[in-house]
């Protein structure tokens, strides 16, 4: 059971790092079309209200229950699979996302 607990905390884990990385790459894209600030000082202002010391955020990031499986049964390969991501009002969807580093396998 406790490698149970291990590996989920790790899947969290790996989900978050993912995240973090696609609201920077969604911020970059909604700037590059919806205004004419350069997409690096928009990233910026993105990333200090994700890191905001005094808010909770809520991230999520949807992946089919057979994406999931597939993941997994294909370990210790890591393949790409499809999901969607949603932070505040940015969502993304056709992401891929995959199993990274030692802790996932």
């Amino acid at each position: 059971m406790t490698g149970q607990i291990s590996h989920r905390r790790a899947v969290r884990l790996l989900f978050a790092v993912m995240a973090i990385s696609l609201v920077i790459a969604a911020e970059q894209v909604a700037s590059a079309q919806n205004s004419k600030t350069a997409p690096a000082k928009s990233a910026e202002a993105g990333l200090g209200d994700f890191y905001r010391g005094d808010e909770v955020q809520s991230v999520y990031l949807r992946v089919a229950d057979e994406d999931m499986q597939r993941m997994r049964a294909a370990l210790p390969e890591r393949i790409y699979v499809r999901a969607s991501f949603r932070w505040r009002d940015i969502s993304v969807d056709n992401v891929a996302i995959r199993f990274k580093g030692n802790s996932s396998s």
